[in-house]
């Protein structure tokens, strides 16, 4: 097999919210969503942001599993129209990435650059949406994704999510279920993310990578010998 086929064969997937960008993109993006929309959105969009979070940090204190949360989130998005949260991800996405400080972590970011130059083809795995990630990946010359599909009926979304739902154990089957359908090796491929709930993805490489610069995740790298990177 040549070294060009191989190159293409291998794959670097990565997290993306507090992996490769400082922030959580579903919950930015609504935030922006729910001011620059509607009516009166300086002031009835931040009473419905308000709303929205309260209902998130209900479900965060009562335990519900994440899955419960991002089924939750995705239900606000029905009546939306696609091309107008593509108009609206672009114009949040200009705005993110002029924060102070950066949008993107540096580690990370070289990381998927040495990827890159390597000839491996970069993945985003994320419970975001494609839609809300695409401004960021197209940014990184990102083309694959495995990340949150919603479906769409009469030019809006339903809110219902089109599985595998890619959080979890559901990021493991979204990458066996890519891995199979591009005959590639698992064995050959990187991982990367920044929690424990990654894990499970990052059990399906054979180079799983951690990026953090917390204790417990500095602990979880050498417990399961994994290379830690700093973000």
């Amino acid at each position: 097999m040549s070294e060009t086929t191989q190159a293409a064969r291998t794959f670097a997937f990565f997290d993306v919210d507090d992996t490769v960008v400082r922030i959580k993109t579903m919950f930015s993006f609504q935030d922006y969503y729910y001011t620059h929309t509607g009516l009166l959105p300086s002031v009835l969009g931040k009473r419905r942001a308000a709303r929205f979070e309260a209902e998130r940090q209900h479900y965060l204190a009562t335990g519900r599993p994440r899955e419960d949360l991002n089924r939750m989130y995705y239900r606000t998005w029905r009546g939306r129209r696609p091309e107008r949260v593509a108009e609206l991800a672009r114009r949040w996405y200009e705005e993110v990435r002029a924060m102070p400080g950066g949008l993107y972590f540096p580690g990370a970011l070289r990381a998927l650059r040495e990827h890159q130059e390597a000839g491996h083809e970069i993945v985003f795995v994320s419970g975001s949406m494609v839609d809300i990630l695409r401004p960021i990946a197209d940014e990184l010359g990102v083309t694959r994704m495995l990340a949150t599909r919603v479906v769409v009926e009469d030019g809006c979304y339903t809110g219902e999510i089109v599985p595998p739902q890619t959080i979890g154990a559901g990021k493991a089957e979204a990458v066996r279920m890519f891995l199979a359908a591009e005959a590639a090796t698992g064995a050959d491929c990187w991982a990367y993310g920044d929690d424990r709930s990654d894990v499970p993805m990052l059990s399906e490489v054979g180079h799983p990578v951690l990026v953090s610069d917390r204790a417990e995740i500095a602990d979880l790298a050498r417990e399961r010998g994994w290379r830690l990177v700093q973000p």
